[in-house]
């Protein structure tokens, strides 16, 4: 009998090259699938402004094959083409051409992320054309206009500023007897790019030796790993196929090479699917699908004589079943066999991806006769503000059963919403250890048992936020556990793994729309559609999703997003008149910059060594939830303050430095050295403040009884 672990050791084995299940094709498949990895794309619709769109070309970076960054997808391709071709270059080098082309250094300019090329210096000596390959002594430079000749409409040059530019550069090299290579972005928005960088390069004779297929995956494997789950992409798209009998012979027919990465990927896919089947055979094993298809096939054909005369059928998690798990229950139930007891909900469906459809359920009547339902639509878990939340939430998906569902417990609870900053996402994901780690301390501290916390994110490998939490709290010596493991500690896992599963206190992280929060937009999803027979992670399914994610708790529940409101999931919006947000004026993440006087309590992270002459001191402050710049100006003989020391500031006052808020010590500015501890977030009182606009009324002291019983 084969089970996940062996067909994941199978793909591992293939992957690592450790067997010859797999023809040679598989390889050069699967280089050119991590070849043809295709990035994500924005457009100006997506953001409300003109502004917030070039902000975000301008911070976006692309990791190269070589593992560097760079700033655009054109620039991205570029360089993957150089190094499959073996083509030593340097990125953003720069073109010191009156001097030995050995001279300078790899330090781009501050530039827009765009794909285009942002101002051009006028200065020779301070221009760097975006690639340098000095063996051959030819500089690449890429150019943001269409066929044309015109620029973007959300350009901050206009195209004539920019073709100038492109006449400048043309001279600059062509005055130097220097090899200047342009290549366009019409060329790569309609797939000619490389085609263009082959001929422009062979006929300036440079070499092009692509690598092999071994070497390319060898190199470039842990890269694309590191944002596509390789292996586990493979498993899901074999289990698919299995369920759905999709033989490794249709597989091609299923793929189109337009859709590039769907198409090298899914070739891999038919090769390992072929190589598994063939690994049950020759071995003599069955797996899960098997046992169920062989089993049902037995029942509709009457060969098994020793067929069992069940008189009851009991199918717990219904709304989890797939269509190969409703032929064998078909089989054994109905008027002439056993009568069938279902059990499910339908707002708890989660695992399309395992071939799981919801209509089963929801459906049930149509497909079995003779059906009566019994409603439980009691909560006997959460607390009524929480099921009030989470029937609200569920409510907005359409195709679903139609519920009344009510508490069994009046008891206080709380809803909480934090926000965090972060000018980088590293910085977020540390603000969320941090928080985690202080809320999980505090509530151990008001006495409750680790086994008793539960921390829940929508991804758990594919994101790094609950790594950084086991970190956070292994370094505070909290035990902790995931959601396979039955040990005991807080335990930290994905949703999925925390179905079935409940808490006294629930923290939700990253409920944040950037694709991997709630709701997910799967990015992969699209590599397993040629095996997929049902939707797989709807807005619905997603809804569901977070649905399961707060109905684990049965006491408080915490749920961490993003300070600023777009990047909010929407889920949280949907419950908003529930939730209550734990943010107060002692935080960097709720300053306002309105230059009215502010306390804070925050830790000097870092000082500038080299401040204007006008300046007392300048640098950054951090707490728990975000970071800010800070200022004080030696004409208001304000108080000084030492790096890497915690203070609360009263009397400071907040205005705005390039669009950001930035904190102002003045002259009446107070300040106090505290420990930071105490600048911990006060779990006790924010839930207990926050359930008295709750009836029940209990008292702090009924609270912890009631925690206690």
């Amino acid at each position: 009998m084969f089970d996940g672990d062996d067909l994941e050791h199978l793909v591992d084995d293939v992957l690592e090259q450790r067997t010859e299940l797999v023809p040679e094709t598989f390889y050069e498949h699967f280089s050119n699938f991590l070849l043809q990895s295709e990035l994500p794309t924005v457009s100006e619709t997506d953001f409300e402004t003109k502004e917030e769109f070039v902000e975000h070309l301008r911070r976006e970076e692309y990791e190269t094959l070589r593992g560097e960054k760079v700033k655009s997808r054109a620039e991205k391709l570029i360089a993957d083409f150089l190094y499959v071709h073996q083509i030593d270059y340097k990125y953003e080098y720069r073109a010191d051409l009156d001097q030995s082309h050995s001279q300078g250094d790899q330090t781009g300019t501050d530039s827009e992320s765009t794909d285009s090329d942002a101002d051009r210096p006028t200065e020779i000596s301070a221009y760097r054309p975006d690639f340098y390959l000095p063996e051959a002594e030819i500089w690449i430079e890429h150019y943001g206009i269409d066929e044309d000749g015109q620029v973007a409409d959300w350009f901050t040059q206009s195209s004539e500023e920019y073709i100038e530019k492109i006449h400048w550069a043309r001279e600059v090299f062509d005055d130097r007897d220097a090899v200047l290579l342009e290549t366009y972005q019409f060329e790569f928005d309609t797939g000619r790019l490389r085609q263009a960088l082959t001929h422009r390069l062979t006929h300036h004779h440079v070499s092009l030796d692509r690598r092999s297929h071994e070497e390319l995956v060898n190199e470039t494997y842990e890269i694309h790993n590191r944002n596509i789950p390789i292996q586990q992409m493979f498993t899901r798209f074999i289990e698919l196929a299995r369920t759905f009998e999709i033989e490794p012979s249709e597989i091609p027919s299923r793929l189109s090479i337009d859709q590039s990465s769907q198409y090298y990927f899914g070739m891999c896919g038919g090769l390992l699917l072929n190589a598994y089947e063939t690994r049950l055979r020759e071995s003599g094993n069955i797996d899960f699908t098997d046992m169920i298809y062989e089993a049902a096939s037995l029942l509709s054909t009457g060969a098994d004589p020793a067929t069992p005369g069940y008189e009851h059928v009991l199918v717990d998690e219904f709304q989890d079943i797939g269509q190969d798990q409703l032929q064998l229950i078909a089989q054994l139930s109905g008027p002439d066999n056993a009568q069938l007891f279902a059990v499910g909900d339908d707002w708890q469906s989660i695992y399309s991806f395992q071939g799981a459809v919801v209509d089963l359920f929801i459906n049930f009547e149509e497909r079995f006769e003779y059906t009566a339902t019994t409603t439980l639509d009691t909560n006997y878990r959460s607390p009524s503000q929480l099921v009030k939340a989470s029937v609200e939430l569920i409510e907005q998906n359409e195709n679903q059963l139609v519920k009344q569902t009510t508490a069994a417990s009046d008891a206080p609870a709380a809803v909480v919403k934090h926000l965090l900053g972060g000018y980088r996402e590293y910085d977020y994901v540390k603000y969320t250890a941090e928080l985690v780690a202080h809320l999980v301390a505090d509530y151990i501290d008001s006495g409750c048992d680790p086994n008793e916390i539960m921390v829940l994110c929508r991804y758990d490998d594919a994101v790094s936020h609950l790594d950084a939490v086991r970190k956070r709290l292994h370094d505070r010596s909290i035990p902790y556990t995931s959601g396979s493991d039955q040990q005991d500690g807080v335990t930290v896992c994905s949703v999925h793994q925390a179905k079935g599963r409940e808490a006294d206190h629930v923290i939700v992280t990253h409920a944040s729309e950037d694709g991997m929060g709630f709701p997910a937009t799967d990015r992969n999803s699209e590599l397993l559609e040629p095996v997929r027979e049902v939707d797989m992670n709807t807005l619905s399914e997603e809804r569901r999703l977070f649905y399961v994610a707060i109905t684990r708790s049965a006491r408080t529940l915490d749920v961490i997003t993003k300070s600023n409101q777009e990047d909010q999931s929407r889920f949280i919006d949907e419950i908003d008149q529930y939730v209550d947000t734990a943010t107060n004026a002692d935080r960097i993440v709720s300053l306002d910059p309105t230059g009215n006087q502010n306390t804070l309590q925050a830790r000097v992270a870092h000082l500038w060594d080299d401040t204007h002459a006008k300046k007392h001191q300048g640098g950054v402050l951090e707490d728990h939830t975000d970071s800010v710049k800070v200022v004080s100006w030696a004409s208001a003989d304000p108080p000084t303050v030492e790096s890497d020391t915690w203070y609360r500031f009263e009397n400071i006052s907040v205005n705005e430095y390039k669009g950001d808020p930035q904190v102002v010590i003045n002259g009446f500015s107070e300040l106090t050295e505290i420990e930071p501890e105490d600048a911990r977030v006060d779990v006790e009182t924010i839930h207990y403040q926050l359930s008295q606009d709750d009836s029940s009324g209990d008292t702090p002291t009924e609270l912890k009884a009631t925690e206690e019983e």
